[in-house]
């Protein structure tokens, strides 16, 4: 028998919450353009497409998951998402007890900087201090420093859950792309 004679499967893990965001340059109305391409391509060849549900996640913490959930609980949220409503998956915390916290800031806006500061020597590849993701990472920086100088502990599963000082390890930092802000 030929490659083309035997039965073909295909695997695929996707995660239209994640993919809102264009995490990793995922494009979520891509997710239903594809699933029904592959639902037709398998109809066509008489195979069955099973589409199981995936619900558990072994990357993240339970207080993550929580907050992204309430966040597609929003109908302008869910809008991105090409699954209908009753199918929005909530998913489960492999981790249940690992601590986790969410923190939502308000959006930073442009401040306009004055005439002075936009002279015609000034490098035009600069980040501009007044800029948003200028202030935001500046507010970024304040809050590790914060956390890692006593500002926040956390449960060591190593010691018991034992609380001890945060350090840089125990912090992840979601970034869109790695321009200004990264």
């Amino acid at each position: 028998h030929g490659a083309s004679e035997r039965a073909r499967s295909i695997f695929v893990v996707g995660d239209e919450k994640q993919s809102i965001f264009s995490f990793q340059g995922a494009d979520p109305t891509r997710f239903d353009e594809m699933r029904q391409l592959f639902e037709k391509q398998v109809a066509a060849s008489g195979a069955m497409l099973r589409k199981p549900r995936l619900l558990h996640s072994y990357r993240s913490v339970d207080v993550v998951l929580r907050a992204v959930d309430r966040v597609f609980l929003l109908d302008q949220a869910r809008k991105g998402l090409s699954a209908p409503d009753d199918a929005t998956p909530v998913h489960v915390a492999v981790r249940q007890k690992a601590p986790g916290t969410v923190e939502i800031w308000p959006p930073l806006k442009a401040v306009k900087e004055a005439e002075d500061e936009d002279g015609w020597d000034k490098p035009l590849d600069q980040p501009r201090p007044a800029s948003a993701k200028m202030r935001l990472a500046q507010q970024i920086a304040r809050a590790v420093k914060h956390w890692t100088t006593g500002g926040l502990s956390v449960a060591d599963r190593n010691n018991g859950e034992r609380p001890r000082p945060v350090t840089p390890g125990d912090i992840i930092i979601l970034v869109q792309s790695r321009g200004t802000l990264f």
